[in-house]
């Protein structure tokens, strides 16, 4: 596989200049640690007489030290570029795992639990995180932010409208072929991954209304006193005043200040600890606002990333410029600083003026941040399997899914087996048939997740794929709840109520249609009854609009005939080879118009060495 073989060797890019920077790297340490000690000498034989104290030695001592600042300063540079190849290294062996579909060693991400337990997210393995389990979210590189992970749930969850998608889909053809580019994004984003921060805190001060801008009276006070002190200090010096004039208005300024100098301070407090934990995205931001864009999608995102004109990273920059100012309060001139300047509210106010020009768009900087990281994960599957469709979300009344050469994304490019399936118009369903392990489930499921896919912006595991806008209803993993004293029946009946409501819903208030995936629904019940419900349920979805597959062993389905004429029957099958060894399955897993014509319970219990008699 060529793009395997492409992060093979970026992976062993990486490592190598990793492993040379590492070396230069303990070179450094040794030259630090002789400088240091060339110092302690000089040091001692400096010193070692304080009578007659040797000041041209002590002058090299200083010169040894600049030496040392230099050369440590020289060393965090190639320690910070060591680690820079060591994640770089990291993210293409990560993007290799992917590809080949290695679930045990590929990274879990951590999955808010009303995300994960959601019926469609279960039933379709869009969340799983469990070691060796295959998910979707585990297939999709990670988003490196909260707030992108955040958007990237949103969009698997709910599908988005049709010109929405095809903007998306425009801004991921794009991203797609900027690996460089979207790995040194993802490297930017490593630290927010590792240590995650908290930008509410920030966000709320941005976003309230400023203190000192309302007293408009201490930003002037602020402004006179310290004019009239130095005035009179001028008049003092020249002898024109006496100098208590001048102390007494310092006096009276710290005085003011004992006043209102704790609400100052505590505003300061605040907004430098929690603007540390918002000027860790700048990066992020600077990798976005310089690079040029051509398709809408990014061209909006990136001018999202503005305010007054400046960019996002520009405007931190200038966020952290005066925090370094209010960094003063931490230092003994301080106290100098606030009698004679009024120093806390002159920073607190050029604060709030940063608040009221760029503080409101702090959060739609993040938004779009956030939103730009789902394109970047959805772009990089889009590069990993360049054979995957693009898909055309169409438009109209008459609901559809076709697709030629679907596969289910996640199995391994050489063990997908691919067919081509066409579900709609209304008022027909496709029954799939089939022995156990033929590959009914798994051919929903491939339906379910590249829809899914197709209406979040991203490519499709099939050759060509289209679809009308469609909200998924499936019925696949249900469990009884023992302590709500609910049975298995009961859940998969609950379930379906979910499903019908919603269709039932859809229909009235001509939303989309639904999409429905059953497999092997009602098995809590006896043959007769099941029969008799299965098919009122799949009359009232039909009746209401939506469109979807079954996938069942009841043969009898296809006969029925209230349904005879809305159902498409399909099936896979297996074969079988005898040997002295005992008997062997085989699957083809390739879709056949029909009904199945076999069964193979009663051979495999042959099979697992059970008397079929």
């Amino acid at each position: 596989m060529k793009i395997l073989e492409l992060y093979s060797k970026r992976s062993e890019q990486h490592r190598q200049l990793h492993n040379a920077l590492e070396r230069k790297s303990r070179r450094y340490s040794f030259v630090r640690l002789l400088i240091a000690l060339v110092i302690i000498v000089m040091l001692f034989f400096g010193l070692w007489d304080l009578d007659h104290i040797k000041l041209w030695i002590l002058g090299l001592c200083g010169l040894a030290v600049i030496v040392f600042l230099c050369v440590a300063k020289l060393h965090d540079g190639v320690i910070q570029e060591s680690r820079r190849h060591k994640l770089l290294l990291k993210i293409n062996q990560e993007a290799g795992f992917r590809l080949e579909r290695k679930w045990d060693v590929i990274p879990t991400a951590v999955i808010p639990q009303d995300i994960a337990d959601r019926q469609v997210a279960c039933d379709l393995d869009l969340f799983h995180i469990e070691e060796n389990r295959a998910s979707l979210v585990r297939l999709l590189a990670r988003p490196q932010t909260t707030i992108g992970q955040a958007v990237l749930y949103d969009w698997l969850l709910n599908p988005a409208d049709p010109q929405t998608i095809r903007e998306r889909q425009a801004a991921v053809q794009e991203l797609a072929p900027m690996l460089t580019w979207r790995q040194e994004f993802e490297l930017a984003g490593q630290k927010l991954y590792e240590k995650p921060h908290d930008p509410e805190p920030f966000l709320k001060w941005a976003e309230d209304e400023p203190w000192l801008v309302k007293r408009s009276w201490l930003i002037w006070t602020a402004r006179v006193v310290p004019f009239v002190t130095f005035t009179l200090i001028v008049l003092n010096i020249v002898g024109l005043l006496p100098a208590i004039t001048w102390i007494a208005t310092a006096v009276a300024s710290l005085i003011f200040t004992s006043a209102w100098g704790g609400k100052t301070r505590s505003i300061l407090g605040s907004v430098d600890w929690s603007s540390r934990s918002f000027s860790v995205y700048a990066n992020l931001f600077k990798a976005v606002t310089e690079t040029a864009f051509d398709s809408r999608a990014l061209k909006l995102l990136k001018k999202s990333m503005e305010a007054e004109g400046l960019a996002a990273d520009r405007q931190m920059r200038r966020l952290n410029r005066i925090n370094a100012y209010a960094e003063a309060r931490y230092y003994m001139i301080h106290f100098l600083l606030q009698a004679f300047f009024f120093w806390d509210f002159h920073v607190l106010n050029a604060l709030e003026r940063w608040q009221s020009k760029a503080g409101k768009s702090a959060r739609k900087w993040l938004r779009a941040l956030g939103e730009l990281e789902a394109l970047n994960v959805l772009s990089g599957l889009g590069h990993d399997h360049p054979s995957w469709a693009v898909p055309k979300i169409r438009n109209g009344d008459n609901p559809r899914l076709q697709a030629e050469g679907i596969g289910h994304p996640l199995l391994h490019p050489d063990n997908c087996t691919l067919n081509n399936v066409s579900v709609g118009p209304r008022g027909t369903f496709l029954l799939i048939t089939g022995s156990n392990m033929s590959g009914k489930s798994t051919l929903l499921r491939a339906l379910g997740v590249n829809a899914v896919l197709a209406q979040a912006g991203g490519p499709v595991c099939a050759k060509s794929f289209e679809m009308s806008s469609l909200v998924l209803g499936s019925s696949f993993r249900i469990h009884d709840v023992l302590e709500d004293g609910v049975s298995y029946f009961m859940a998969e009946l609950l379930r379906l109520k979910e499903i019908v409501t919603r269709a039932r819903i859809s229909r009235k208030n001509k939303e989309r249609t639904v999409l429905f995936l059953l497999d092997e629904i009602l098995l809590g019940t006896n043959v007769t009854e099941r029969q008799v419900a299965v098919r009122r349920v799949i009359k009232y979805l039909m009746a209401h609009g939506s469109i979807g597959a079954i996938a069942t062993h009841d043969l009898s389905l296809a006969d029925a005939e209230d349904l005879s004429e809305a159902c498409r029957p399909f099936y896979f099958t297996e074969s079988f080879t005898d040997s002295e060894s005992g008997s062997r399955m085989t699957f083809d897993y390739k879709l056949r118009p029909g009904v199945s014509p076999t069964v193979n319970a009663i051979k495999l219990l042959e099979i697992i060495g059970l008397d079929a008699s």
